[in-house]
């Protein structure tokens, strides 16, 4: 094998870990979903992603929770920590 050779050989074995995806259940099974009060209890949960503009990329994540739980507003937060940092989101629900 030329020197060439090797350094190609090399490049690509070092980027093969680079390129990798995990399916939307890996990636919501890394997150804990809990509630921060009495009053509410999510009893289930479902999770799905949207590609918005059809370019195959998915560009909105969802998650659906089920509760049983008293009347009340409520504040919903949802926080992703990737290697770029955290991107949270906060929604208030009046239930």
């Amino acid at each position: 094998m030329t020197m060439k050779g090797v350094v190609v050989f090399v490049i690509l074995l070092l980027g093969i870990p680079l390129i990798f995806s995990i399916s939307i259940s890996e990636l919501v099974a890394r997150y804990s979903f809990s509630a921060a009060t009495q009053q509410m209890s999510v009893t289930s949960h479902n999770d799905f992603m949207i590609d918005k503009n059809n370019n195959s990329i998915n560009d909105i994540l969802v998650i659906e929770l089920a509760t049983n739980n008293t009347a009340g507003t409520f504040v919903f937060v949802v926080s992703l920590f990737d290697k770029n940092g955290i991107l949270t989101n906060e929604t208030n629900k009046t239930l």
